[in-house]
């Protein structure tokens, strides 16, 4: 939660980043995520899986045999909305566009993160080295 104040504070003033965090957190996706609702999180994994599944299936299949589920980094992912892993600049753009598509460009931004990294990903063996590049 720390990482959505710190972004809304790089842009605007207290006042003004307290109404958007307020804003932002009643809205899409977080207040499950923050109260830990086990149905709208498995969800929101189930729906980011189809897509994973369907766009990167050779990675998909890899973390399978491995064991790396999709909620090992995806919400971390989408509570922080990729600010605690991007440059300011790219997650300011992320921010941007989720502020217009919402939940789908957070899942687009998945699945480009994943498809980035695909390569790296796929000499893995290990799900610790995975689970270490998806939180840095």
């Amino acid at each position: 939660m720390c990482y959505l104040a710190a972004m809304c504070l790089s842009y605007c003033n207290e006042l003004d980043a307290f109404i958007c965090f307020a804003n932002l957190l009643h809205s899409c996706h977080f207040l499950p995520f923050f109260k830990g609702h086990v149905k709208e999180l498995k969800f929101r994994i189930n729906v980011f899986d189809d897509y994973f599944k369907r766009l990167l299936p050779e990675l998909y299949h890899h973390f399978q045999v491995i064991d790396v589920t999709t909620d090992l980094f995806l919400i971390d992912w989408m509570l922080s909305l990729f600010s605690k892993h991007l440059s300011l600049e790219i997650a300011a753009r992320v921010w941007d566009c989720f502020m217009l598509d919402e939940e789908v460009f957070a899942i687009k931004v998945g699945i480009g993160v994943l498809k980035y990294f695909e390569n790296e990903f796929l000499k893995v063996k290990l799900a610790a080295s995975i689970r270490k590049r998806t939180r840095a």
